[in-house]
């Protein structure tokens, strides 16, 4: 689907943040009324079910959406999850509560969960809606940010409401063009416009003409037509539109920064970002394309007090990438005077509830886990940074929170060997265990661990802490694991056509990873030598990996997927099945399945796989 263009931080963090999702109990959920207008009251009865149905209280959690919000998939850019109420069970035990829709959010998507968040009711991972109505119809905002919400869990309901929004608002641009984009997105449509798409730009263009009144967002919605069809003098006459009449919005800031960009391409650092200065100070604040190119130029520039100024900008406005930021800022010597209070501030952030920064569908627990994990990284970093300076003494302190908190492999060896180098061998002793302990470390990674740590600890306290570390280790894979069966039929087809039934292969292996991607995706690309390598490992232990791709089967296709490697079968879901069955819609996603065809673990990361596919093993 095409996207508004997004900050390149936080694009990429998203993939590394994406949170493991809960356990759902199967109640039920209704609102009344069900389609209020924004500011209105509601009226929430839940009807829990399990271990739900004994608690006194239950909270009511949601992402609330307003126009202009982002995808959900990239993080939800823009929108906001939290606590809108508690419900209170009654004698007769169903929980009630009433609140208020905000007046400015369009659309919200609920779940249920207990008040400290460790059990969550997702309604199998699609949550409850609320859709803002102009009396009996939602209103086209509405429709647009459930479409957008839908990426992330349903793209075939996505798909049907952009059709919606379309059939409700056919003299609407932007509902038009939405429509086109999803198509697009989910495949319903070809990748050249066609002459349907044409017609359609004609008439909304003869619409507009005769209406007289055109509104920023029909002219931001006519230039994407215009740029999809490659109509050169539309594109100029609506971009024109735009700096015209139009400047502070969004697609008004772009072709601003387009300009300004374009006219300045061999000027200093120092007046170009005084432009982007200026038109940030001229109603393109918030914009996520000017803050990218203006943080990575102030980078490049080398300018401390840019990159502070800007460095706060991101921060403030887009908060998925605070922990890339942070980062960011540790490892450039220009940033020097910034970077660890930054870090410090991400640390500090991490350790709190992080009720703002939980996904909406991830459990508490798991959330904490995750931001260990995060807060180890720039512990280790920051930590690194204080041995280099000669601060011993703060450099063990840090170290030694970054190994206790986190549970990447990468991180975990870095501050072992920093802790080693500053003299703390018990601190050194722990971060070595849990890499022993990881069924994921490499072998030659083991090995080289084993050496180093054989002459320096006692054989028995060396085995207790490895052995302590896998407990560990199991109790935190365990807090991320679901059991969603996987509804209705999935006729697939492999490389020659046949129909491949997916839960019958799921179910000839005790387990099965399970990986969507595209050749055309940069991400899988990348991710692709550690998937074949796991694909190998697993072949020997018994599981299996398929690979599943929208893309029409192709000998091309088949090819990149397959490497050479016998340990990976491919298999082709032009409908997009599967994609809708599992909830996925980004390349490359991961899933976990039982031999009884249940979704285990989602949404986790390439790394995090070989230790959840032991647990699994492990299982009687």
């Amino acid at each position: 689907m095409k996207r508004r263009p997004l900050l390149v931080l936080a694009f990429a963090l998203a993939a590394a943040l994406s949170p493991l999702r809960a356990q759902t109990h199967g109640g039920t959920l209704a609102f009344s009324p069900a389609g209020p207008a924004p500011g209105g009251e509601v009226r929430a009865v839940y009807h829990a079910a399990g271990p739900l149905r004994n608690e006194p209280r239950l909270v009511l959690r949601a992402r609330l959406r307003t126009p202009g919000d982002q995808e959900a998939y990239v993080g939800a850019l823009g929108s906001e999850t939290r606590r809108v109420a508690v419900l209170e069970r009654g004698a007769d035990g169903v929980h009630r509560a009433t609140f208020r829709l905000p007046d400015s959010v369009v659309y919200a998507l609920a779940v249920v969960e207990t008040p400290d968040g460790a059990r969550l009711d997702t309604n199998g991972n699609q949550g409850w809606e609320l859709l803002a109505h102009a009396g009996d119809r939602p209103l086209s905002a509405a429709l647009e940010q459930r479409a957008h919400d839908l990426i992330e869990r349903n793209v075939a309901l996505g798909l049907e409401t952009a059709r919606q929004r379309a059939r409700l608002y056919p003299d609407e641009p932007a509902a038009q063009a939405g429509r086109w984009e999803y198509e697009m997105f989910a495949g319903g449509r070809g990748a050249a416009p066609d002459a349907d798409l044409r017609a359609e730009a004609e008439r909304l263009a003869r619409l507009l003409e005769r209406r007289g009144a055109v509104t920023s967002d029909d002219a931001a919605a006519m230039l994407e037509f215009a740029g999809v069809l490659d109509d050169a003098t539309a594109a100029d006459a609506w971009t024109g539109r735009l700096l015209r009449d139009f400047p502070r919005h969004p697609a008004g800031v772009q072709a601003r920064l387009d300009q300004a960009l374009a006219v300045l391409p061999a000027a200093g650092y120092p007046p170009r970002l005084a432009a982007l200065e200026a038109l940030w100070n001229d109603g393109g604040a918030g914009h996520e394309v000017l803050l990218n190119r203006a943080f990575n130029l102030a980078m490049e520039s080398g300018d401390p007090a840019a990159i502070a100024r800007w460095a706060e900008r991101v921060e403030r406005h887009v908060p998925i990438a605070r922990q890339m930021l942070a980062m960011a800022l540790l490892r450039h010597p220009p940033a020097a005077e910034i970077g660890p209070d930054h870090a410090r501030a991400r640390i500090a952030a991490l350790a709190g509830d992080g009720d703002a920064e939980r996904d909406l569908f991830a459990s508490a627990p798991a959330y904490r886990d995750r931001a260990g994990d995060r807060a180890a990284e720039l512990l280790a970093a920051l930590g690194s940074a204080l041995l280099a300076s000669g601060r011993t003494e703060a450099a063990r302190d840090t170290l030694a929170r970054a190994a206790a908190l986190g549970w990447d492999l990468p991180v975990l060896r870095r501050v072992a060997d920093a802790q080693l180098a500053a003299g703390d061998t018990t601190g050194a002793l722990l971060a070595f265990a849990r890499i022993a302990a990881d069924p994921g470390a490499a072998a030659a990674f083991a090995d080289s661990v084993r050496a180093q740590t054989g002459a320096r600890f006692h054989a028995e306290r060396w085995a207790g802490a490895v052995a302590g570390a896998r407990a560990t280790l199991r109790e935190r894979v365990l807090r991320g694991a679901v059991a969603r069966p996987l509804a209705g039929p999935m006729a697939l087809a492999d490389a020659q056509g046949r129909t491949v039934e997916l839960p019958a292969l799921l179910a000839s292996a005790p387990a099965t990873v399970v990986v969507f991607g595209a050749s055309w995706c940069g991400y899988t690309r990348q991710a692709l030598p550690g998937i074949h390598a796991l694909a190998g490992r697993l072949a020997a232990e018994g599981a299996r990996l398929v690979f599943i791709t929208q893309e029409a089967p192709s000998e091309s296709v088949e090819t990149f997927f397959r490497a050479g490697s016998d340990a990976v079968t491919v298999l082709y879901d032009v409908r997009r099945a599967s994609h809708s069955a599992f909830g996925s819609a980004g390349t490359p996603q991961y899933f976990v399945v039982d031999g009884g065809g249940r979704v285990r673990f989602q949404y986790g990361t390439l790394d995090e796989i070989p230790r959840q596919v032991a647990v699994l093993r492990a299982e009687p």
